[in-house]
């Protein structure tokens, strides 16, 4: 009796010891690192053609403990002639390793410019706590914002986009050093230029963009996607576009539990819960090469959706559903008898999604080639999302190419799915697009106000001559009436273009690009991006009046009220209320310039 008391606390002090590590996971299908001794012999599973997964002989060199902060590292080798000659191949992230028949982990790391094929494994023990205690069964879209930009302040695109830019910095991984396995972004449908697009936007988070091929779910490729599963070496795919383009990433499954997928043994962007589509895939070949070695891949068909985002690995759930949105871009060139019409679906992300938005409409755009240096670009666009009012505009565009429709749209989406205030998912885009081979800008050649001297009530009248590109100069008369009762004095008139009327409504009125809510947001969208650019304004500035208290505009506040309301030790911020005059007149050009004037109401 006293014997198997002995071996009985021996087992269970050593199943406890072991399932505090694997949560409770069976000893015999998985090995930890304390068990684990240099010299020791193993193998990994992992897919270099089509869909089979094969076996590839490794050495086991040992564990680095805290080669990152808590987490220790198993130093393997592929011995293998197949692997040896590729050195670390991107793709390969989550490839399982077996050590005398037991997983020991995934392929995650390696060396950059490593000659042999080194790689870092993540323990099991670490990859299967991803996700503990999560309800997998729910969305994993993070229910708040992620918190990259300003909304304390106006709306701005152009502080918009360096505050994403910052971000994306900030993510970057140091070049020379150890640095997760890259997970390769096989496109396809891309242009040359768009390709460069997703690079900058993909690189920053560790993947790696290479040419692949579409989904076969969107495709004739003739191969047979039903008889392809989910298991340990086989390709784990999140498509993050599909349809007449292809984004998806590509990496390795690690273990299936059940439902359950581990894989990548690292994170995938790095931020808890996510909400992503995945599928099966195929592996067309490995492109051998000194600086990186990639997988060349495709996604097969979508199976479940990725819920957990974690620092030792990703973790989905086969047979859910991930958010989607669909996107259509419709182009006629050059007035074409059949406009090219483009169709995709984008997995609804708050940091990819925005960003993939950019490179469909700037493709879609280009799908003839790049443009002349003389385009045109009439545009009209619609963002649905299933909470609120549609964000709709309509403008022009000179010189730029697609690059103002594409700024504008992810701008919008990159606000309204990162908000503080309500979750904001995107339903669907929709933008029209007519490209013309023609050069539309113009400058503000002169302007003069043929008498400064004004009474109240009556108009002012001015003379403006714009000068256009490879066109005459044309001449435009416009009136301003002056309010009546307005006091006498000495006031400012001004004529611009777009961009400058722009500059000059953000700086007397920033209250309309101010947001303290979801209703706000969609409202300062809308106002923004309506601002016609094939116009030419006439603003007079009228003086102080009134209070801005938070958003509202008080023209009409007596003095006295206004004198309570921006009392210092009120809660509530207020500005003195500036009004303006303005008229506007369509020139079917883009004008830059300004030219202001000192006019005087007499009494």
């Amino acid at each position: 009796m006293e014997l198997w008391t002995k071996r009985l606390i021996v087992l269970l002090a050593a199943f406890l010891g072991f399932s505090a590590s694997l949560s409770g996971a069976d000893r015999s299908k998985y090995i930890t690192t304390s068990e684990i001794k240099s010299g020791m012999k193993g193998y990994c599973l992992t897919c270099l053609k089509d869909s089979t997964v094969e076996k590839f002989d490794v050495d086991i060199l040992g564990v680095v403990h805290n080669l990152e902060a808590g987490r220790d590292t198993i130093l393997v080798q592929c011995t293998d002639e197949r692997m040896a000659r590729a050195g670390v191949i991107a793709g390969c992230s989550g490839s399982p390793v077996y050590i005398e028949g037991r997983l020991a982990g995934a392929m995650a790391m390696g060396w950059t410019f490593s000659k042999d094929a080194l790689y870092g494994v993540t323990p099991i023990e670490d990859m299967l706590k991803t996700g503990e205690g999560a309800d997998l069964k729910k969305t994993g879209a993070q229910k708040t914002a992620f918190s990259i930009f300003d909304f304390s302040k106006p709306i701005d695109f152009a502080e918009v986009d360096k505050q994403y830019r910052e971000f994306a910095d900030s993510m970057r991984k140091t070049s020379g050093q150890r640095m997760n396995i890259p997970c390769t972004v096989s496109i396809s449908g891309f242009t040359n230029a768009s390709a460069e697009e997703l690079k900058d936007i993909f690189e920053p988070f560790g993947m790696m963009v290479t040419a692949g091929g579409g989904a076969a779910g969107s495709q004739d490729t003739g191969t047979n996607t039903a008889d392809k599963k989910l298991e340990p070496g086989a390709p784990l795919v999140v498509p993050i576009v599909s349809g007449d383009m292809s984004m998806a990433v590509s990496g390795t499954v690690t273990e299936v539990l059940g439902n359950d997928v581990f894989g990548f043994g690292h994170s995938f962007l790095g931020y808890g819960q996510v909400d992503l589509p995945m599928a099966t895939g195929e592996v067309h070949t490995v492109a051998a090469s000194l600086m990186r070695s990639f997988k060349i891949a495709s996604p097969l068909q979508i199976v479940g959706a990725l819920r957990v985002d974690g620092p030792a690995a990703v973790r989905g759930v086969v047979g859910e559903k991930a958010k989607t949105f669909d996107i259509k871009v419709k182009v006629d060139r050059d007035n074409s008898q059949h406009p090219k019409e483009f169709k995709c679906t984008v997995a609804s992300n708050k940091v990819l999604s925005p960003q993939v938005v950019g490179p469909i409409i700037s493709n879609a755009v280009q799908y003839e080639g790049q443009m002349p240096p003389e385009n045109m670009v009439e545009y009209n666009a619609v963002i649905k999302s299933r909470q609120g009012e549609p964000i709709i505009f309509s403008n022009i565009s000179t010189g730029t190419g697609p690059s103002d429709i594409a700024s504008e749209t992810v701008s919008a989406v990159r606000l309204l799915m990162n908000n503080p205030f309500k979750a904001a998912e995107i339903e669907s885009i929709n933008v029209e697009a007519v490209v013309k081979e023609k050069d539309i800008s113009a400058r503000l050649w002169s302007a003069e106000v043929l008498d400064p001297k004004v009474k109240a009530g009556e108009s002012i009248e001015i003379k403006t001559v714009v000068d256009s590109f490879l066109s005459p100069k044309k001449l435009y008369t416009q009136r301003i009436k002056i309010p009546t009762g307005l006091a006498g004095g000495e006031y400012e008139l001004a004529v611009c273009g777009a961009a400058e009327y722009q500059s000059f409504v953000r700086s007397i009125a920033p209250q309309r690009f101010l947001v303290q809510n979801f209703e706000d947001l969609t409202e300062a969208l809308n106002y923004l991006l309506k601002i016609e650019r094939d116009r030419l304004y006439f603003v007079l500035v009228l003086p102080a009046k009134g209070i801005i208290l938070e958003k509202a505009e008080l023209s009409d506040l007596p003095a006295t009220k206004a004198l309570v309301l921006t009392d210092s030790h009120r809660s509530l911020g207020s500005l003195p209320y500036r009004g303006w005059v303005e008229e506007s007149v369509k020139t079917g050009t883009i004008i830059t310039g300004r030219r202001s004037f000192k006019i005087t109401v007499e009494e």
